[in-house]
């Protein structure tokens, strides 16, 4: 026993014998001496620094759409409506769209990596007895909105429908699309297209229409 101890003392000692002393060095500062005479000027260069830390892509406004009014018989024959600036009466679950009928994508993430907005929309069902409309397409006209962007966005929206299915309504290529982009939709700028509805009833149907923003380059 008394022979451990002493090794674990005599260790402990040794271990202190052994531990190098530490040293702070101070930044070295040292005059550069660069001569300067009449004949030739002395020059010097030194080092100027910022940081930029990246932002957050963001999807800041969708538009709530209106397509006026029509009537059964239209309905029952088939029918195609404009859209209107018109506000509507929101579905419960649907409250996130703007009364500018305005899409509004920001882009601060410093990367240019594009993005791509992309719209579904649901089935329209009557709000008095719950039935629903046969729905072709709802889709945007070719020049169905004015573009503002501060770099690059796809000049104008997809004319492909959104009825039924995710589909790109807007985006931004790689390399573009950075900062503050809006499309703001014009009266007519949309068509929604019923199918024949023989069995069509009077009320006001409404949809849903899912937005979604992602990351990805828009394809064109």
């Amino acid at each position: 026993m008394k022979w451990t101890k002493w090794m674990i003392v005599g260790a402990f000692a040794l271990g202190l014998a052994v531990t190098p002393k530490l040293t702070t060095h101070a930044a070295e500062v040292s005059d550069l001496g660069i001569v300067t005479t009449t004949d030739k000027s002395g020059t010097a260069t030194s080092t100027a620094q910022f940081t930029a830390t990246a932002g957050n892509l963001t999807l800041d406004r969708v538009p709530d759409m209106n397509f006026g009014e029509t009537n059964v018989e239209d309905l029952v024959n088939g029918t195609t409506l404009n859209y209107k600036d018109s506000s509507v009466t929101q579905l419960d679950n649907a409250k996130d769209g703007q009364l500018q009928n305005q899409m509004k994508v920001t882009d601060y993430r410093g990367s240019n990596a594009g993005w791509t907005l992309s719209a579904n929309a649901g089935a329209f069902t009557n709000d008095s007895d719950s039935s629903v409309m046969n729905v072709t397409s709802l889709s945007f006209t070719a020049d169905g909105a004015t573009i503002g962007t501060s770099s690059d966005a796809n000049s104008a929206l997809s004319t492909n429908s959104l009825s039924g299915s995710d589909t790109q309504v807007w985006g931004a290529t790689a390399g573009n699309g950075a900062g503050v982009n809006t499309a703001d939709v014009k009266a007519n700028g949309a068509t929604l297209v019923t199918a024949a509805n023989p069995r069509a009833t009077a009320g006001t149907y409404r949809a849903p229409i899912t937005w979604t923003l992602s990351a990805a380059p828009s394809a064109n």
